[in-house]
């Protein structure tokens, strides 16, 4: 066995620390993504904004776009918050 490793080797709040680091935020993601996509700095992002981000892929599928897009925009008013995303994102890591 090695030295600190085994039953008593960590306590529970260091094992859930390591959980914690080892699971993205979706908040933290979500800001990145609207930082990056949010071309017009209103604090959402519009669908055409949000499409843009693919525009440079090579497998983009416009219809899998509007999917991801419609399944983020969870109230339906064609722009996507901080809120949605992290919503949505947090949904993907479960």
């Amino acid at each position: 066995m090695i030295d600190g490793i085994g039953t008593s080797g960590y306590s529970a709040s260091m094992m859930s620390g390591m959980r914690q680091r080892m699971v993205p935020d979706p908040d933290k993601i979500s800001e990145k993504l609207l930082a990056k996509a949010d071309a017009d700095s209103d604090g959402n992002i519009s669908k055409s904004e949000f499409i843009s981000l693919f525009e440079t892929s090579e497998s983009s599928d416009s219809e899998s776009i509007d999917g991801l897009f419609s399944q983020m925009d969870s109230d339906g008013d064609g722009s996507v918050t901080t809120e949605e995303a992290s919503i949505a994102i947090s949904d993907l890591l479960i």
